[in-house]
């Protein structure tokens, strides 16, 4: 597990940035973070490949590098068409696929958001984690049906930067403090236990959080970031 501490300087001053990565029980590692900014500007993403492989380790690391520089340049819908260009053109008849979502942060206008897959953004609304996303699978797309459905349809991406079976996933939040996560967090714990980790790490809360989805079973590729500001 990897983390890293940055104060975010310029119209943002005070803000801090964590980020990590835990590999879990998987072959490879195939969850990736990333984060770059200007004086103005924070763009923040993270990436889920899809499946256990090279090609999926590859796919992960290259949407999050790519959406994070290209989020300082333009919106986040933006980045996520350029990370999905890229993944695409280097490798067009590959197997190379990822979740991503990608938030891009101005001190006046807030976070904007966008993802596909089941990569999630979350926010703080009076005090409480409040989910900002909606996720792109089976699963998800059954509940909106009023339909009950199988734990197999929660694995099941309905979007991915290869796949487009639904449209590119936007949201927009006001300043304030912003988690990224990817489903080896939030599938084993829950929005109570995310805040609980968090609000209760006594040093680094993003390791504290990959920890605690360890600690209650997942297996899985994790990685998260944490924005905390002053905005």
């Amino acid at each position: 597990m990897t983390a890293i501490e940055q104060p975010m300087r310029g119209a943002a001053s005070g803000s801090a940035i964590w980020v990590a990565v835990d590999q879990g029980a998987r072959r490879y590692g195939a969850d990736a973070t990333a984060y770059r900014r200007d004086r103005y500007r924070i763009a923040v993403a993270v990436a889920d490949g899809v499946g256990d492989s090279l090609d999926a380790a590859w796919a992960g690391q290259v949407a999050a590098d790519t959406a994070a520089r290209a989020g300082v340049a333009a919106g986040a819908l933006e980045a996520l068409a350029e990370a999905r260009d890229v993944v695409v053109s280097v490798d067009p008849a590959g197997a190379g696929d990822s979740a991503l979502v990608v938030a891009v942060g101005e001190s006046r206008s807030g976070w904007d958001i966008a993802w596909v897959g089941d990569c999630r953004a979350w926010t703080w609304r009076d005090g409480a984690l409040v989910q900002a996303t909606t996720d792109h699978t089976l699963a998800q797309g059954m509940r909106a049906l009023g339909q009950d459905p199988p734990p197999s349809a929660e694995h099941i991406l309905t979007s991915s930067l290869r796949s487009r079976l639904e449209p590119d996933g936007t949201a927009t939040l006001p300043p304030g403090p912003l988690l990224l996560t990817t489903d080896g967090v939030h599938k084993t714990l829950g929005r109570d236990e995310i805040e609980a980790a968090l609000r209760d790490a006594e040093q680094d809360p993003v390791e504290a959080l990959l920890a605690a989805a360890r600690r209650a079973g997942s297996r899985d590729n994790a990685a998260a970031a944490l924005v905390r500001d002053t905005w």
